[in-house]
C-alpha cells in the first residue's frame, strides 16, 4: 500500500456537522443583504461556459476602491484559507521555519505542515499576544516569520497596529496578519503594510459581510508580494459567479453593512453582560472581545458544549474555553435560557 507520510501526520479537520442552531463559526447571523431580484441582476452577465475571469479585475478594483488602496496591492483569493496555503507553500522553502501563537486559528498549523515548514509555537500568557515575548521567543528559536490573527481567533483580543508595526520594523522578520475580524475594531494595518518589505495582510467577506457561501478573501501588501502570490495562484481559483455577487455587494450593500455592523457591537456587549452574569458565580472567567463572538474560560466547559448540543446549540469548545457567536436577537436568548439551566 501506498503510504502518504506527509498526510498521515497531519491532523484532520472534522468540522461538527448536523442541524443545530450554529453560535460555532462566527458566520453573520443574517443572510445576504441582496434581494432575489438584485443576485439576479449581480450575476446575469455570468456565462457558465467560460472560465473566470483570472486576475478577478473588477473584485479586486471594487474591493481597492472600497479600501481607498492602490489595486496593485491587492490579491483575491478563494477565501483567506487559499491564500494561506499559498503563502506557506511558496514564500518559505522547505523546512523553514515559520512561528504560529496558541492559541489562534488553526489553519496556520495545518497549511504550514502540509508545506512541510518547521512550525514553532508561540504560547500566549492569559491569552494575550505579548509582541515584546513574542520576539524574545523567536530569536530564541531562530523563527524570522510569523503568522497571527488579529483581533485574535479564538480569543477575541486584540494588538494594536503600532505594537505590531513596531515589532515588524524591529525586526525585519516576515509578519502576516489575518484580519479576518478586523471589520468588528478600527485599528487596521493595511495602509501601513503596503508601504513595507515584510508585512503582509488577509481580509475576508465571510464574516462581517456575510458572505461565508462566496469564498472571498484578499491578500494586501506591497507590489511585490502581491504579484508574487498571483504568480503562485491557480489561473481560475476564484468562481465567476462569487466574483460577480461580491462585487455587487461591496458597490451596493455597504448602508447595511453598516448597520449590520452596529446590531452585532451592541449584541455582543448584551451577550458579554448577560454571559458575565450567568458564568462568572460558578468561577468562570468571561472576556471581554473586539469582535463577533465573546468568550468564556470555564472548567466545566465540556459540560456545558454537550449540554447544549443536546438541546440543539452548537457552540465552539477548546479544551476550557468556549466562543460563542452572537446570533439573532431570538438565538441570543434562546442561549441564554439554556445556559441558565444547565
Amino acid at each position: 500500500m501506498i503510504k502518504l507520510e506527509k498526510i498521515d501526520k497531519i491532523e484532520e479537520y472534522k468540522p461538527l456537522l448536523g442541524n443545530y442552531m450554529r453560535l460555532d463559526a462566527n458566520e453573520s447571523p443574517f443572510d445576504s443583504c441582496m434581494t432575489s431580484t438584485e443576485i439576479e441582476m449581480a450575476v446575469s452577465d455570468v456565462l457558465l461556459n467560460r472560465y473566470p475571469d483570472p486576475t478577478a479585475e473588477e473584485l479586486c478594483d471594487t474591493y481597492a476602491d472600497m479600501m481607498k488602496l492602490s489595486v496593485q496591492n491587492v490579491v483575491a483569493g478563494n477565501g483567506s484559507d487559499e491564500l494561506i496555503s499559498i503563502i506557506t507553500n511558496s514564500f518559505f522553502k522547505k523546512n523553514s521555519k515559520i512561528t504560529i501563537c496558541l492559541p489562534d486559528f488553526s489553519m496556520y498549523k495545518f497549511y504550514a505542515e502540509l508545506a512541510e515548514l518547521n512550525v514553532d509555537v508561540f504560547v500566549k500568557q492569559d491569552l494575550i499576544l505579548d509582541m515584546t515575548k513574542l520576539e524574545q521567543h523567536m530569536r530564541a528559536s531562530g523563527s524570522e516569520a510569523v503568522i497571527f490573527s488579529n483581533p485574535c481567533n479564538p480569543t477575541g483580543q486584540g494588538v494594536s497596529s503600532k505594537e505590531i508595526l513596531d515589532f515588524a520594523d524591529r525586526t525585519g522578520w516576515l509578519v502576516i496578519v489575518d484580519e479576518a475580524y478586523m471589520d468588528f475594531w478600527d485599528d487596521s494595518l493595511v495602509y501601513e503594510a503596503v508601504k513595507r518589505e515584510n508585512v503582509l495582510v488577509l481580509k475576508t467577506l465571510s464574516k462581517l459581510y456575510g458572505m461565508a457561501a462566496l469564498r472571498i478573501g484578499f491578500a494586501i501588501g506591497n507590489e511585490y508580494f502581491v504579484s508574487s502570490i498571483k504568480k503562485a495562484k491557480s489561473p481560475f481559483n476564484v468562481n465567476s459567479l462569487s466574483m460577480s455577487l461580491a462585487a455587487y455587494l461591496i458597490s451596493n450593500c455597504q448602508d447595511i453593512v453598516r448597520e449590520r455592523r452596529m446590531y452585532v457591537l451592541k449584541y455582543r456587549e448584551e451577550q458579554y453582560k448577560k454571559l458575565k452574569a450567568t458564568f462568572e458565580p460558578k468561577g468562570a472567567t468571561v472576556y471581554k472581545t473586539v469582535t463577533n463572538f465573546n468568550l468564556i474560560k470555564y472548567e466545566k466547559a465540556a459540560e456545558v458544549f454537550d449540554a447544549l448540543l443536546k438541546k440543539g446549540i452548537a457552540i465552539r469548545k477548546l479544551g476550557n474555553l468556549l466562543r460563542i457567536t452572537v446570533g439573532t436577537v431570538e438565538e441570543n436568548e434562546t442561549l441564554i435560557s439554556e445556559l441558565t439551566k444547565i
